[in-house]
């Protein structure tokens, strides 16, 4: 085994567990600069600027998971009835956190620019309270992402779903089955 060589790239069908963990580990990493930018006022429009930044990142990618998650759901292995009440369920809490995130973000990009355009104290009051929103927003999002990310992982842990390896646009190669070296 050769440390340094690259992994090979698997297919759209497959690529959902690869391409899942960066949006949502950037969505839920904006919450930081949002909370700083509610307690450090002289940095508030460089931490929402910031926090923006890694939404618009965190965005893009779920678009990309959510566009391999669906295109996987008809090659994925292990289906059960159960289980496919479960993905049922991820796949709609992770569309409706997507969908919500945007949201934080263009509330997030407004409050910077809120932020940056004000300059009496009275309008520093709008500035805080826009932060405080936008920090509110990101964590019943993040709570909408978190359990769109448990069921995906149920999926997996509880009922053993996974994506095949070898899977093009004409269908599943013949999978190899996961033994237990023990």
């Amino acid at each position: 085994m050769n440390p340094l060589q690259l992994p090979s790239i698997p297919s759209w069908e497959t690529a959902h567990p690869a391409v899942v963990h960066f949006p949502v580990a950037l969505l839920m990493i904006a919450g930081v600069p949002l909370l700083l930018a509610v307690f450090w006022g002289s940095k508030r429009v460089a931490l929402l600027l910031f926090a923006s930044g890694l939404l618009l990142a965190g965005v893009i990618g779920a678009f990309v998971a959510t566009s391999t998650g669906e295109a996987g759901e008809d090659v994925a292995l292990n289906m059960t009835d159960a289980a496919h009440r479960v993905l049922h369920d991820h796949e709609e809490l992770a569309e409706l956190a997507r969908n919500l995130f945007i949201g934080v973000l263009v509330f997030a990009a407004g409050a910077a620019v809120v932020a940056w355009k004000t300059a009496s104290s009275t309008k520093k009051v709008f500035a805080l309270a826009s932060a405080v929103v936008v920090l509110l927003a990101h964590g019943a999002s993040s709570l909408v992402l978190a359990n769109a990310a448990h069921q995906g992982g149920r999926l997996v842990h509880e009922f053993g779903v996974r994506a095949p390896l070898g899977v093009g646009s004409s269908g599943p190669a013949v999978p190899s089955q996961i033994t237990d070296p023990d």
